[in-house]
């Protein structure tokens, strides 16, 4: 398929082929969504559909940091990306979050001081499926939450979210998990729009608190700056993450335990004066 013939979806979901998590949940897709194959091939993989044509399954050649390219072949309202999630601790995890980077490192792909669009309502909805289903399922002790904005791929004009299986081969292969995440999938895609979208700033990774703010009270993130790269950000990334947002921000939060004490104040000041201008609220936790 060339680029002057795009791919036209509502909704993507984007698997790997060198990914074994990606390989998992597109074997599940197939059969618990009934995909359809659509006669089409991109990327020399054949392309699937669900029966009502909400959403379109595709599969890359390489590994989903790396798609930067991807907006050249599909025209689409959100991409979501089916991955593994790696880490030292080799926790079973069930995660969304946005790609981005914060600050001039992008080791893991993308641009330096870019964050994709981030879809905070369809990410709210994939992060209470995640919990509500993990019991059920038989995922007791799985970690499930938010992550902050991290690694690539950069689009630049389409909204992004991933939703990953960690950490090792064994969560990787998980059947159970898989179908879970498939039910995540279902639910980001019919999210509606809710009342309060924020912003997230401190904390660790993994955004414990955050993650209980969106389970409690109903409240949507999108991009969770977390505080390990706190240091290296001005106003310019606390903006960018307000603007690159496919919702109104109306309110920022702080993670208050979870920013230095020599960050908070500098970080805090810079947020209100941007709230008088962006009209949101910024709130300490």
């Amino acid at each position: 398929m060339s680029t002057t013939h795009k791919l036209a979806c509502r909704y993507c979901i984007v698997t790997s082929r060198v990914d074994p998590a990606s390989d998992t949940v597109l074997k599940k897709l197939i059969e618990i969504s009934r995909l359809r194959n659509t006669g089409t091939y991109l990327f020399g993989s054949e392309v699937y559909k669900d029966p009502d044509e909400r959403f379109y399954v595709i599969s890359v050649p390489d590994d989903l940091l790396y798609v930067d390219y991807l907006e050249n072949y599909v025209v689409t309202q959100l991409f979501i990306f089916v991955s593994r999630h790696e880490s030292a601790s080799r926790r079973p995890s069930l995660l969304t979050h946005v790609p981005g980077n914060w600050t001039d490192e992008a080791r893991y792909g993308g641009r330096p001081r870019s964050i994709c669009i981030a879809p905070p309502s369809n990410m709210l909805e994939a992060l209470r499926t995640l919990h509500n289903l993990s019991r059920e399922f038989g995922l007791e002790g799985w970690s499930i939450s938010y992550e902050a904005t991290h690694h690539g791929p950069y689009l630049e004009a389409t909204p992004v979210m991933f939703i990953e299986i960690g950490s090792s081969e064994e969560e990787w292969r998980n059947e159970k998990a898989a179908e879970v995440l498939v039910h995540a999938i279902e639910a980001a895609i019919e999210a509606k729009q809710v009342k309060h979208v924020a912003v997230g700033i401190g904390g660790p990774h993994y955004a414990p608190k955050f993650t209980s703010i969106a389970l409690r009270e109903g409240i949507a993130f999108g991009h969770i700056v977390p505080e390990y790269v706190l240091e290296g950000i001005s106003s310019n990334e606390i903006v960018m993450a307000v603007k690159r947002c496919s919702e109104v921000v109306t309110e920022i939060i702080f993670d208050w335990k979870g920013i230095k004490g020599g960050l908070r104040k500098r970080l805090y000041e810079i947020a209100n004066e941007l709230g008088k201008v962006h009209g949101f609220t910024v709130i300490k936790r």
